[in-house]
């Protein structure tokens, strides 16, 4: 990924970051939900100090273009113009700092004068859902293994998915139920369904759901950088508590927000090497 111009959009990552907004916003999420959702997805990026500033700025850009602009958005956008912290990538060409100095003006100018009214975009059809709770699927890791995870609950095009912490299966006809959901310990994550319906992640079997109680997860607050708990509801929404936690203890709640499942299998391995259940 790179810049090949000074224009905000110029750039791959920005780009990726407008056009995945629109689209969670045309599957018919709110604002709130879609900027969650590229804050817990794009984790690396927000930890780069130069990738972070191409985050804020495009998705500053976007929100306010579609109506949409958040409070919380505007202020890390505008704070990043004021103390030039995206100017310190453009001081090797003059010319190009120039040019990038009148874009961060001009968008400051857009950002602080009224949005434009929002923009309302027709819900795609969905699919009919050919899955259901309980039912247990095979999830493809890129060496061509195996992980495992059920279905506990469905909302909308979101479904909230237990992975099991189990050895990678080498192939499909070496599922056992009995051993896979044998295990007490679960990764537990909402996430989108297209990979259920189109089958890439193949359902194989399907085991009722008891009654449980929703966790909490942990986000980061985006003004202090301190780590805190969302409770979990039915939806993925969550209710947001004052309870704050240190970083260290994150790893003992599921991540808030909505996983791209084009991604999870990703965080699933790293999890499971983690644990050292791949070697």
């Amino acid at each position: 990924m790179g810049a090949w111009g000074t224009a905000i959009y110029s750039d791959d990552i920005a780009l990726e970051i407008r056009d995945t907004f629109k689209e969670i916003i045309i599957e018919g999420f709110n604002e709130f939900d879609a900027t969650e959702y590229l804050k817990e997805n794009n984790k690396e990026l927000l930890d780069d100090p130069e990738d972070s500033c191409v985050f804020w700025l495009s998705l500053a850009l976007t929100q306010w273009k579609l109506g949409r602009l958040l409070d919380e958005v505007k202020d890390i956008a505008l704070k990043i113009i004021d103390e030039g912290t995206d100017i310190e990538r453009w001081v090797e060409d003059v010319i190009d700092m120039k040019k990038r100095e009148k874009v961060l003006k001009n968008l400051k100018e857009q950002l602080l004068s009224p949005q434009p009214p929002k923009k309302i975009f027709k819900k795609r059809n969905s699919r009919p859902k050919n899955y259901k709770i309980g039912d247990v699927f095979l999830i493809p890791f890129e060496d061509e293994t195996l992980g495992a995870g059920r279905i506990l609950k469905m909302s909308g095009d979101t479904v909230f998915v237990e992975l099991y912490i189990m050895k990678p299966l080498k192939d499909k006809s070496d599922f056992d139920l009995v051993n896979v959901g044998s295990t007490k310990q679960f990764l537990m994550q909402w996430c989108f369904d297209d990979m259920l319906k189109n089958r890439k992640w193949e359902i194989v079997h399907n085991k009722s759901v008891d009654e449980f109680k929703m966790p909490y997860f942990w986000t980061q607050d985006a003004y202090d950088n301190s780590f805190i708990l969302i409770k979990g509801t039915d939806d993925y929404s969550g209710e947001i508590t004052d309870i704050k936690i240190s970083k260290e203890e994150t790893k003992n709640y599921p991540s808030y927000g909505i996983s791209s499942p084009h991604r999870l299998p990703d965080y699933y391995f790293r999890r499971l090497k983690e644990m050292n259940i791949i070697k």
